[in-house]
């Protein structure tokens, strides 16, 4: 293999590309294979990894034994204080906190939360992609609910007050404190519409 040869790895849930080229970017040969959802699956994710890897060296005329000498890429982000703060929550960096969130519970997923709204209030770019489409999403159907009801608007759980600050205006004017718990208010309802 003659000089330093560099891999990029796009993977998801349809398929795997691996693109190798020299070191002035000049590209030497292309692979691809199966899916690579490290969320639906991680030993086949690494297996089409492997695999188009392989077919990239093969394309290229190159060994399958060149693999282990390759500068490999796998399209990260760049670091950001979001992406500091999730390494030191997790104990793992880079492709290591893919690895420690794979199977974890949308209740893991929610104790992060604090942490993301955290790095959007300090101007974290990618935190702010999040917190911004999170709460949009929230406002639309904040937005469709009122359309079809002349009830109340309440946010409830420890994020429902912060997330106000990034909702739409029109939307948040229109929420209302809780007149009780959440499991107090299902019982009232069902007593509202029952008609026994």
């Amino acid at each position: 293999m003659p000089g330093p040869m560099f891999l990029g790895i796009d993977s998801d849930g349809s398929k795997c590309k691996a693109r190798l080229a020299n070191g002035t970017g000049k590209l030497l040969g292309e692979g691809v294979a199966g899916p690579a959802n490290v969320f639906q699956d991680q030993l086949q994710a690494r297996r089409s990894i492997v695999e188009s890897a392989q077919r990239a060296l093969a394309s290229a005329h190159l060994p399958d034994t060149d693999i282990k000498k390759l500068v490999v890429g796998a399209g990260l982000a760049p670091e950001t204080a979001l992406s500091r703060a999730l390494a030191s929550q997790l104990a793992a960096s880079g492709l290591g906190i893919v690895d420690a969130m794979v199977g974890a519970s949308s209740r893991d997923y929610g104790a992060l939360a604090p942490l993301v709204l955290e790095c959007a209030q300090r101007g974290d770019p990618v935190a702010l992609e999040i917190v911004r489409e999170g709460a949009a999403y929230l406002s639309d159907m904040a937005e469709k609910l009122l359309g079809t009801s002349e009830g109340r608007l309440c946010l409830l759980g420890g994020l429902g007050e912060r997330l106000q600050a990034w909702m739409r205006p029109e939307i948040v004017a229109r929420v209302v404190p809780p007149l009780g718990q959440p499991d107090e208010g299902a019982m009232r309802f069902a007593i509202q519409c029952y008609d026994g």
